[in-house]
Parts: C-alpha cells; sequence; structure tokens
C-alpha cells in the first residue's frame, strides 16, 4: 500500500547531517591507519565510503567484537574493523558457497552474531531467498551489513541480475523479516560519469583532480566541499 511504501521510505531517507559526514572522509582515511593499509583505500571511491559507515556503525551498534561471524569472503575491508571469536568463511566457488542453496552442515541455523557480504546482492538470481536464507543463519538481535549498487556496469557476466535503489534494497530485508537498523548510501555525478565512459570503476583520484596527489602527499583537499561526494539525498550510486 501506499502506507506501507511510505514508512519504508522513512527508513531509507537518512538525516541530513548524515551526508555532512562524507566531507570529512578525506582526513578520515589519512589519520586512519587501518583503512590506510587496504588496497581498497586506492580502489574504489564507492566502496570506501561504504567501509567508513562500517566502521561508524561498529561502534554505533556495539558490533567492533562478536563471537561467530559469518563471511562471504574473507578480503572484505569492512573485516579491518571487527573481530570474532569464530570466523565460517562461505565462499561461493564451483563448489558450493552458493546463498540460495546454504549447506546447513557447513554453517549453523540460529548460530551467528554478524553476517557480512558486500557486493554480492547484484549476483543473486533471487535475492529474496538469499536474504531469508541469510535470516535462518542469525542468531535472534543478529546483524547482517551488506552494500550493493544502485548504478554499476555488468560485471562476473552472466551472473548479474540486478540493481538495486535504496527503498528495493530496505524492501527486500523487511519483507524477509530482518528490522532496518540503519542505510547509507552514495552518490557523485564525477563517479556515474568516469564509470559509464570508461567501463571501469572511479578510484578517489576520478572523483575529483585533487584528490589523488593530495592525498599521497598526506594533505587533504581546503575545499572539500568540491570533492566530488554530493551533498544530496535523492542521488545514489551505491546503498548499504
Amino acid at each position: 500500500s501506499k502506507h506501507d511504501v511510505n514508512c519504508l521510505w522513512n527508513k531509507v531517507k537518512p538525516p541530513v547531517d548524515y551526508f555532512s559526514r562524507y566531507l570529512d572522509i578525506y582526513n578520515h582515511m589519512t589519520t586512519n591507519s587501518k583503512f590506510h593499509r587496504t588496497t581498497w583505500g586506492r580502489r574504489e571511491m564507492a566502496r570506501i565510503v561504504i567501509v567508513f559507515d562500517f566502521e561508524w556503525w561498529a561502534t554505533k551498534h556495539n558490533f567492533h567484537s562478536v563471537k561467530n561471524l559469518l563471511m562471504t569472503a574473507p578480503s572484505d575491508p569492512e573485516l579491518r574493523f571487527m573481530k570474532a571469536a569464530n570466523k565460517v568463511s562461505y565462499v561461493h566457488s564451483g563448489n558450493g558457497g552458493d546463498l540460495h542453496r546454504i549447506d546447513n552442515k557447513a554453517v549453523k541455523n540460529d548460530f551467528f552474531d554478524f553476517v557480512l557480504y558486500s557486493q554480492t546482492m547484484e549476483h543473486l538470481y533471487d535475492p529474496f531467498l538469499c536474504v531469508a536464507n541469510i535470516r535462518d543463519k542469525l542468531k535472534r538481535g543478529g546483524l547482517v551489513f551488506t552494500s550493493m549498487p544502485t548504478h554499476n556496469r555488468q560485471h562476473s557476466t552472466p551472473f548479474h541480475f540486478f540493481q538495486y535503489s535504496p527503498l528495493a534494497a530496505v524492501t527486500i530485508f523487511v519483507k524477509t523479516g530482518f528490522e532496518i537498523v540503519d542505510v547509507g548510501y552514495y552518490g557523485s555525478w564525477d563517479y556515474e560519469e568516469h564509470l559509464f565512459r570508461t567501463l571501469k570503476w572511479p578510484a578517489p583520484e576520478a572523483t575529483n583532480p585533487l584528490y589523488g596527489p593530495m592525498i599521497k602527499k598526506g594533505r587533504v583537499p581546503s575545499n572539500p566541499e568540491k570533492s566530488g561526494l554530493e551533498v544530496n539525498s535523492d542521488r545514489s550510486d551505491h546503498v548499504w
């Protein structure tokens, strides 16, 4: 119903001050050694913002340290910002790791405190089924973090099925029994122009010509508002 859609939309729209935090991302990247040491710190601009939010939410929702963690990619940069007593990798390969049919012997039901799977939703032919399967693996009160593109070039074809608006992403999780705790997203005209012109994921310097050299020298832009990070809730290239 229209009422239901409006309720979901209210969950999607972050407060205005959420976007102002982006303006500090440059200083954050140069001073945060955990992130600075990752190769992601030089790779893809949207993923940088995603990790920036992940670190903030880890403190806000107290998941820097958990008991049981399920992850689909041990190389995910978000893992630098949390610890787990027990880590279980469920990596997609020719021999398994399919979220559509999770192996119950390898991955227990009602067991995990946290599930991390990033940049995966676009490759799932039945995202509702996969998210429901992930829900079954979580303890009551457990958390899941994921990120996905709103605009992207096709990759890992033929296994690239969908792009997601923020509202679509929230709808999938609500319909499969989740409560939405936080929503973040990033959008930039520079990002989109570079992505579709070159068919390559934009590195930080692609969203601002001054950004790359200044970060390498350990300085931040004097005018971060002109950085290519838009303080705009109507533009979205990635959602998490």
